[in-house]
């Protein structure tokens, strides 16, 4: 009989789009798959940005079914599937695991920091939403209708709130478990220090954030008032200044010009609202924090690997060179090697 490789599967549930992709077993990438979010959109005109569940769940399984499928045709088949997904936004459901509110993203008034995830629990307490069982980010919506467990990683609840904060929705709050998935910011960090361990690592996506991995007991190079400790995996630390503007502010100005990313790159020196765009990404990332010491820099996101206009201007800003990964869906992949890499450790044990 002919043995069967094993595989990995990675799956990012962004805010605008699904990412897959498959890994073998020494973690290179053999498949990149993607699909739009069906619910990606622009908040309302009072703040905010609901998306449903159901859909996304239906998009991601449809993904999940190709993923398999190139697996097969390959000899292959899928271990584990790592997931991570945007942070901050929550879906209440019932006990069956219906979901009674549309998935809040991050987007959302609701959602506005320092609020984040208790924001949203404490609108539905407050308009008295019946019958919650359990508050889900998006991955732990599609995890709990594929187990029937709910779950949360120690990224994502995190990202909810504080623990007095959380304390008052505990009944809400899911198990913490950390076997299967984390938050989109740490996922992408996670791959892209696997390339460049050292690193400084910027994401750019339709938000942004710069982020440095310190080891236990470590000394972070990156400090000061805008920045924020977060857990990364391996007992270590993620300290991380985040923006809330992106590759969404880009592809608004792209928009509102009416051209293309490759004409918006050559016209980039050229048209004022280009540059005052990009500046303005590039200092808010920095904004509170001293980034002297960073010599290298790991560009994720696909706001980075479009645009050569931000590339250049991360690098004059720094003074480092910016490493953007061949890998195109970096979260998807860092979810993939995280679950690849906790499955190696359980069998060491």
């Amino acid at each position: 009989m002919k043995r069967v490789r094993t595989a990995f599967l990675g799956v990012d549930i962004g805010t605008t789009s699904i990412a897959a992709v498959v890994v073998d077993s020494r973690g290179k990438v053999l498949k990149t798959l993607s699909a739009d979010n069906p619910g990606a959109g622009e908040p309302t005109a009072d703040g905010r940005h609901e998306q449903d569940a159901d859909a996304i769940l239906e998009a991601v399984e449809a993904l999940i079914v190709k993923c398999e499928a190139f697996a097969r045709g390959k000899g292959m088949e899928i271990a584990e599937i790592g997931w991570t997904g945007q942070m901050h936004g929550l879906v209440a459901v019932d006990r069956k695991l219906r979901a009674l509110t549309p998935f809040v993203t991050w987007r959302d008034v609701r959602c506005a920091p320092p609020r984040l995830g208790c924001g949203v629990m404490e609108d539905w307490r407050r308009r008295k939403v019946k019958g919650i069982h359990r508050a889900l980010t998006i991955p732990g919506y599609v995890i709990a209708h594929r187990t029937g467990i709910c779950t949360v990683d120690s990224t994502f609840r995190a990202s909810m709130g504080t623990k007095a904060r959380l304390a008052k929705f505990r009944a809400w709050v899911p198990e913490t478990d950390d076997s299967l998935m984390l938050g989109d910011n740490q996922a992408g960090v996670y791959a892209a220090v696997r390339l460049k361990p050292h690193a400084a690592v910027v994401n750019l996506g339709t938000s942004g954030q710069l982020s440095v991995v310190v080891e236990a007991g470590g000394k972070s190079r990156l400090a000061g008032p805008e920045a924020e400790i977060r857990p990364f995996p391996g007992g270590r630390q993620m300290v991380c200044r985040a923006s809330h503007l992106g590759g969404a502010a880009l592809a608004k100005v792209r928009k509102q010009i009416g051209c293309s990313w490759q004409r918006l790159n050559a016209a980039a020196t050229k048209d004022p609202r280009i540059r005052a765009c990009v500046k303005s990404l590039v200092d808010d990332l920095v904004k509170g924090v001293d980034i002297r010491g960073i010599r290298t820099v790991v560009g994720v996101g696909n706001a980075l690997r479009l645009n050569r206009c931000l590339k250049a201007a991360i690098e004059k800003r720094f003074h480092a060179r910016c490493v953007i990964p061949d890998v195109k869906e970096m979260a998807a992949f860092g979810a993939a090697l995280y679950v690849m890499d906790q499955r190696a450790a359980a069998k060491s044990r």
